[in-house]
């Protein structure tokens, strides 16, 4: 057994180098940087169209978001790109549902972002669907 479980992690450690030794480490860092920096922008859309909820804008600005990292996030991960987009997608859209702000995010929003978006990142594999491991009854 030990044979097979020492060939597993040598695949794992040769398919992905430790994270600083990683390009796409660092891409995935300063997307979620560059997401939680955008912030402001959208106040733009809040004042374009004062009379239009803000909840809409939230979500307008969340769909552009998610349009926008998509790409970038299929590059570092094909599998996962699309709910990555999404949930910085979400984040964007939960600090701007009451408007966006005017001023640049606070260091402690910018860490919000980096602690849920990479919270949910790194249970990616066990939640994701195709584990059959994980049922609702907790066997």
């Amino acid at each position: 057994m030990g044979g097979i479980e020492h060939a597993i992690e040598k695949d794992i450690l040769s398919s992905e180098r430790v994270w600083y030794e990683n390009q796409k480490s660092f891409l995935l860092l300063l997307i979620v940087l560059a997401t939680s920096l955008s912030l402001p922008y959208f106040r733009v859309l809040n004042n374009a169209f004062p009379d239009t909820h803000p909840v809409v804008i939230a979500l307008v600005a969340g769909m552009i978001i998610t349009t926008i990292v998509y790409l970038p996030m299929h590059y570092i991960n094909s599998k996962y790109a699309l709910s990555s987009a999404v949930l910085l997608g979400i984040l964007v859209a939960e600090f701007s549902v009451f408007g966006a702000p005017c001023n640049f995010p606070a260091p402690i929003v910018i860490a919000f972002f980096f602690f849920i978006f990479y919270h949910g990142y790194d249970e990616r594999e066990h939640s994701w669907p195709s584990n059959h491991m994980c049922t609702a009854e907790g066997h």
